[in-house]
């Protein structure tokens, strides 16, 4: 598998459709942040994985799938699209899972688990990524 363009960057970058871009560009910033949290995440599925969590698993992926659009999406994809019918799942999916957790409003110092660590760390890398889109999103204006 071909990594690099062998083709030097001079400090470029491309997005979908050829458009390059400085890699100090904040819309690589947007995209890192979510390409970690899409890494995060899948370092998190394996350890559901690992315990059978087939149906943890799956979510994961559908996740994992979400955010690939929404970075297509920022690239500049014409091509890509959440729909609303994935976040709304996403979101009766996440009211489920904070009913079958039992999740208290305190604050829960990280660490509790191998799995809860990972968790935690997804959250925290997720809640960046939201902070560099609404920043970028405000900056260029979008809707």
């Amino acid at each position: 598998m071909k990594i690099t363009t062998k083709s030097g960057d001079k400090g470029e970058s491309g997005l979908m459709g050829g458009k390059r871009l400085s890699k100090a560009d904040p819309v690589f910033d947007v995209l890192g942040d979510i390409d970690e949290l899409n890494s995060v995440l899948g370092w998190v599925k394996c350890e559901f994985s690992a315990h059978g969590h087939k149906s943890m698993r799956d979510f994961i992926n559908f996740m994992q799938e979400n955010l690939y659009k929404a970075m297509a999406m920022i690239s500049g994809s014409q091509n890509s699209q959440l729909e609303d019918s994935d976040t709304e799942f996403l979101e009766r999916k996440m009211d489920e899972l904070k009913k079958e957790a039992d999740i208290g409003s305190e604050f829960i110092t990280p660490g509790k688990n191998e799995l809860s660590a990972r968790l935690d760390i997804a959250r925290a890398v997720c809640r960046r990524a939201e902070r560099s889109y609404v920043k970028y999103a405000q900056d260029k204006d979008l809707k």
